[in-house]
């Protein structure tokens, strides 16, 4: 599978591009048919797991925060996220978290 988020990485990203790309690990989320059984707590980390660029035995989770390779962050604490459902603020906090 081709890492969308790494050949972003590439270039020079717009808001809206990073935005695109954010709702598309988004809807693969809550498309799965487990989704709507799982906690809020549990489709986040789902969320950043699917965002993660690395290898997957370099995602951990440490209770509220997730640590591996998001564009430049290496970790990020969600305890005062959105609730995952609100997909708007969601994907706000999320693009805002991985701009710091």
């Amino acid at each position: 599978m081709v890492n969308i988020y790494k050949m972003l990485k590439r270039n020079e990203m717009t808001t809206d591009y990073e935005t695109i790309v954010l709702k598309q690990i988004y809807y693969f989320i809550i498309a799965r048919p487990d989704a709507e059984k799982k906690s809020n707590y549990d489709l986040i980390i789902d969320f950043f797991r699917a965002m993660h660029e690395g290898d997957s035995s370099d995602f951990f989770i440490e209770s509220f925060k997730v640590l591996g390779s998001f564009r430049d962050k290496t970790h990020i604490g969600f305890k005062s996220s959105p609730e995952f459902l609100q997909m708007d603020k969601f994907l706000e906090w999320v693009l805002n978290e991985i701009k710091c």
